[in-house]
């Protein structure tokens, strides 16, 4: 695997695996150690024998409160080399994990080209079209709340 396919793995495999497998436990350990980004990363990089060029502060992970009932949390990644790796992800959940999905905002032919992406418990990706720096939170919250307050 070379760099870039490691990467891909993490943020479009990886992570969202982890997170639809058992949410509330992969939330708590994302934001109590967020460098447990940069350790999946580098153990993915030592089994391809590839140096792992990143440190734990090229990834960060927080969260903020949408509204009463809503959670998000956010992973920034390191600079994305080529498309379709991530700039972040943003993950929407309910507080009870009923309702939750990844969102991720890639890289499209250059860096000034995103895309609002997802993919869903059942492996599935969905492409949601171009978005700015300007709209990219804002149009994954529009897209969860409708998928919440529809159900």
């Amino acid at each position: 695997m070379t760099l870039y396919e490691i990467m891909y793995a993490l943020e479009h495999r990886l992570l969202p695996n982890l997170f639809y497998k058992d949410k509330m436990k992969f939330i708590a350990i994302l934001l109590d150690h967020p460098e447990v980004l940069n350790e999946f990363f580098d153990k993915m990089c030592q089994q391809e024998k590839i140096v792992n060029p990143y440190t734990k502060d090229d990834f960060q992970a927080e969260s903020y409160r949408v509204n009463d009932e809503i959670v998000m949390a956010k992973i920034t990644f390191p600079e994305p080399i080529q498309e379709p790796l991530c700039y972040c992800v943003y993950l929407f959940f309910d507080l009870n994990f009923k309702q939750a999905n990844y969102y991720c905002i890639e890289r499209g032919t250059d860096e000034n080209d995103l895309y609002v992406c997802s993919w869903n418990a059942k492996e599935n990706h969905y492409n949601y079209g171009h978005c700015t720096w300007q709209d990219d939170y804002e149009r994954c919250k529009e897209l969860f709340l409708n998928q919440v307050y529809k159900n």
